[in-house]
């Protein structure tokens, strides 16, 4: 059974969780194709200078300051996983933030290490 569902909203599309999500459980597991150089609005970033375009519904998690997602890459398979950063629970939104993402707050750097 699936941990998530997609839902259509007003604007856009979201991922909500079906069931409770315990903190560390890998929520979604997708495949990878990575390039170097790519121009679509659908991808990913995965290593120095590489774009990836990935299977499955993680770039629909609503970005937020602090989410309750995090995707682990696994560079030598050309998988990832999502896993959850505390317990998340049945129909509570999906949430990530974006690699190395940093928050300017009253003039201060806030660095989020998602690693």
């Amino acid at each position: 059974m699936s941990k998530f569902f997609i839902q259509q909203t007003k604007y856009c599309i979201r991922v909500f969780a079906s069931q409770k999500i315990f903190e560390n459980q890998i929520i979604e597991t997708g495949k990878v194709n990575s390039f170097h150089k790519f121009s679509s609005n659908d991808k990913l970033y995965w290593g120095p200078r590489q774009y990836a375009c990935i299977s499955g519904s993680y770039l629909h998690y609503k970005p937020d300051l602090y989410p309750n997602c995090k995707l682990k890459k696994n560079y030598h398979s050309k998988k990832y996983h999502v896993i959850a950063l505390h317990d998340i629970n049945k129909n509570e939104e999906l949430t990530r933030i974006f690699d190395s993402l940093q928050f300017s707050i009253s003039g201060k750097q806030l660095k989020i290490n998602m690693k």
